[in-house]
């Protein structure tokens, strides 16, 4: 559609106003055809925990403009990510969503299934432990996390959920997630991740979703890869 998923959701928790946003792929641990990197790994000498928060600092730099990797249909892939690593991303309000992108065979992918993150920024807290707890206890109402991949679906996703270090983030005005624009601000994340390592060359498709039942959420993306 070209623009972001429609208003963000907030809601309060904590005693604070927290986000959810659920994003793209939430696998699990074994598949044929499909190597997921274990969860007690470092997958390219970060862990789980770590890679979620380098996902986080470049989201928040996200306007949803068209072809960008929040808007719907043909979007940028790699605009988000590392040299060796691809950031899918899934919706923040509106489901479903239909997105295609080309991505390299050399590069391993991060899906994030459904995390949030609570920061300074949205008046979350002040302290590293008030912003973990309030992320965590939002993690803790997620379920009906599932995924897809080439038809076949993926299992033990209870594996992978991952809690992130302390980080500082940038938000820029007019983020997919409408958090207040802000310059260095103190956040911690939390939710379920998975890294994919080097999908085959070819087409592959992703479907995925997951809920948060205390607030009305829902999510379902839809990802057609062409793998080059």
């Amino acid at each position: 559609m070209g623009m972001i998923n429609g208003p963000v959701r907030r809601f309060t928790l904590c005693g604070l106003s927290a986000l959810v946003v659920a994003i793209a792929v939430a696998p699990a641990a074994q598949s044929a055809k499909v190597d997921v990197l274990p969860p007690q790994s470092k997958p390219l000498g970060l862990t789980y925990g770590q890679w979620s928060a380098e996902w986080w600092k470049q989201a928040v730099r996200q306007t949803g403009a068209p072809g960008t990797p929040f808007a719907a249909g043909a979007v940028s892939c790699s605009s988000m990510g590392t040299r060796n690593v691809v950031f899918l991303v899934g919706t923040t309000a509106v489901s479903p969503v239909e997105r295609s992108c080309t991505i390299s065979k050399h590069a391993a992918v991060l899906l994030p299934a459904i995390n949030g993150e609570g920061s300074q920024a949205e008046g979350n807290g002040s302290t590293d432990a008030e912003l973990r707890a309030c992320a965590s206890a939002l993690a803790d109402e997620f379920t009906n996390v599932h995924v897809v991949i080439d038809g076949r679906a993926l299992s033990g996703l209870s594996a992978f959920r991952f809690a992130s270090p302390p980080y500082v983030f940038s938000p820029v005005a007019d983020n997919v997630f409408g958090i207040p624009a802000a310059v260095n601000s103190p956040s911690v994340a939390d939710g379920y991740w998975v890294m994919v390592d080097k999908l085959k060359k070819g087409t592959h498709t992703v479907s995925f979703g997951g809920e948060a039942p205390a607030f009305g959420f829902v999510t379902e993306a839809r990802y057609t890869l062409t793998v080059g």
